[in-house]
């Protein structure tokens, strides 16, 4: 099996408590992976079969709250074995890639009107914003105070949230400075050539 990132995603959560599919969907959607990694819970449900058909993790079958038996995932020492091997190599691809819906369509603005543009743009502003608010909420919905000192993630949680907001204030930057810069372009052709440089 050639592992992937949400593999080892997989294999992080499990190692900090055993737990079924059902969890692990939840706890990726639920926190902050899902800014960085999300994936469909289909694509959840069949890593984590494809993780112990390879014999990194290993299932026991529980009651669960309404009777019905449910799988839980265990990592195993070889799903350890392999979670410390990639935490050890090198990420040596292109990282830097964001998929960004809004800037995709930024780039292909010379094909529409400024009107239009201006309008992406200020949707752009408003999903920043709204993601802003997300973050702010996870914040507040997260009972700090209840968990215990020490809780496996908590530390690296809290600083990946800190990359998020500086994202969302680089986002809100750029976006008025273009529309600032774009102030005085009456027509995308304007764009062009000697004006573009």
């Amino acid at each position: 099996m050639k592992l992937t990132p949400t593999s080892f995603v997989l294999l992080t959560l499990l190692a900090r408590r055993s737990m079924s599919a059902f969890e692990l969907n939840n706890t990726m959607y639920n926190s902050v992976i899902r800014a960085y990694w999300l994936r469909a819970k289909s694509h959840v449900y069949a890593e984590t079969k494809k993780l112990a058909e390879n014999g990194l993790v290993t299932c026991t079958t529980e009651q669960g709250l309404r009777g019905r038996e449910r799988t839980v995932y265990h990592i195993n020492p070889a799903g350890h074995e392999a979670l410390q091997a990639w935490l050890q190599e090198p990420t040596d691809i292109y990282d830097a890639q964001i998929e960004y819906r809004g800037m995709l369509k930024y780039l292909c603005s010379d094909q529409c009107e400024v009107a239009q543009m201006r309008q992406n743009l200020e949707r752009m502003r408003e999903q920043a914003l709204a993601d802003a608010r997300a973050v702010a909420q996870h914040v507040e919905n997260t009972d700090y105070d209840s968990r215990p000192m020490g809780t496996s993630g908590m530390p690296f949680n809290a600083s990946s949230l800190h990359f998020l907001i500086d994202l969302v204030e680089a986002r809100l930057k750029w976006v008025d400075q273009t529309l600032e810069n774009l102030a005085n372009i009456e027509s995308t052709a304007d764009s062009r050539s000697e004006e573009r440089r």
